[in-house]
């Protein structure tokens, strides 16, 4: 099985695998994609709290397949400036204010900086614009970040039918990851161009 190396994930990938139910997607895709994969802790003890996948993250957890990372803990204190600076750059293009409790996008600021700052060079992230904005403020040629979004996702299952998951099970996660209003374009854009038959 082809693995990526190091991966950050945020939360919207994990709650559009969790929703697929038939079989435990969520643990079969970052149980296998990456040697090793990474949370910050905003996302599992804020954004992931409520949600239906959280017992599940917090099982992962504890059986170290997801590694929580916490600027206070994991990060020396030039890291941690690195990181503090890498957050309001992102903050101030993404229109986050990071200092209200949960807010939109703060999920994939704190976690962008942190992968900036440990050299993490993958960010699983449905966000559409992300890339766009993570090119514009921090991606220099240096240790830059890709977001890895559920198209490469699937691609990742077609290839690597060993992770359990069958073109079904990866078409019914594919349509789950979007608005239902465009369901219709989603299939077709599974069927034709995504994983064709």
């Amino acid at each position: 099985m082809r693995q990526l190396g190091k991966v950050m994930v945020d939360a919207d990938v994990c709650i559009n695998l969790a929703r697929y139910q038939k079989i435990n997607a969520l643990r079969l895709v970052l149980g296998n994609i990456a040697q090793e994969v990474y949370m910050h802790e905003y996302i599992i003890h804020t954004e992931l709290l409520s949600s239906g996948c959280a017992s599940e993250i917090s099982r992962m957890v504890e059986e170290k397949i997801i590694r929580p990372l916490s600027p206070d803990k994991d990060l020396s204190d030039a890291d941690l400036q690195n990181y503090h600076a890498t957050c309001l750059l992102l903050s101030d293009a993404m229109g986050v204010i990071l200092s209200e409790g949960r807010c939109k996008h703060k999920g994939e600021v704190v976690s962008v900086a942190m992968a900036k700052t440990l050299g993490i060079h993958i960010f699983m992230s449905n966000e559409r614009a992300l890339q766009r904005e993570i090119d514009e403020c921090i991606n220099i040629g240096i240790d830059d970040i890709r977001v890895y979004r559920m198209y490469d996702i699937i691609l990742w299952i077609k290839e690597n039918p060993e992770c359990g998951l069958s073109r079904k099970d990866a078409k019914i996660i594919w349509i789950g990851s979007f608005d239902k209003i465009k369901m219709e374009h989603y299939k077709n854009e599974f069927d034709h161009s995504l994983w064709p038959l």
